[in-house]
């Protein structure tokens, strides 16, 4: 039973290992539950804190993203192509 529910959690299989180890001595499944749930707290967190943020404004308008970079691209090399500056922009 214990086995069956740390494998269907949803769960990285770290925190699985870690779950199978701190039960496998367990006679029962009392608390498993609340370990689980804890676990997935736990990793919903790490998720969270691994996201980078407050690193200025975010474009999702790819098209006004690419004349932007288009535009820096241009003033910092002046001397190069539109040609050139295409293929910086596009990486091709």
């Amino acid at each position: 039973m214990v086995d069956k529910a740390i494998s269907e959690a949803e769960l990285p299989e770290m925190a699985k290992t870690r779950l199978s180890a701190q039960f496998a001595e367990a006679t029962s499944d009392d608390g498993l539950e609340e370990a689980i749930t804890s676990e997935k707290e736990y990793v919903a967190s790490i998720k969270e804190s691994g996201k980078v943020t407050g690193m200025g404004k975010t474009d999702p308008n790819e098209e006004s993203a690419m004349q932007a970079l288009t535009e820096s691209t241009k003033r910092m090399n002046p001397d190069w192509s539109d040609e050139k500056v295409a293929t910086f922009v596009t990486g091709r």
